[in-house]
């Protein structure tokens, strides 16, 4: 999964690990050799509440967050929306 994902980001994976929380999708912190940090989401198997928001539309949420509010905005630069497809899930660097 690790060369997967660093293939479609266009770098290799450094670091990888697992952020608590997401019961109903994951959260993944990534570090890439080319100096980027990004937080990688991945829909779960099912949907637990029937009111979930889609990947997409957490992306714009956060998207939305960032751009109205100067104190996210210097500390967080969204990058734009990518749909990976990996077909394996994620293991952290080293394992």
């Amino acid at each position: 999964m690790n060369e997967e994902l660093g293939e479609q980001l266009g770098s290799n994976v450094t670091a990888l690990r697992q952020l608590a929380g997401g019961a109903s999708k994951e959260a993944w912190a990534v570090e890439l050799e080319d100096g980027r940090e990004l937080l990688v989401r991945r829909a779960g198997v099912g949907v637990i509440h029937r009111d979930t928001l889609t990947l997409e539309q957490e992306f714009h949420v956060l998207e939305a967050a960032v751009h109205h509010d100067d104190f996210l905005r210097r500390r967080f630069h969204p990058g734009p929306l990518r749909r990976l497809n990996c077909q394996r899930r994620p293991r952290p660097a080293g394992r």
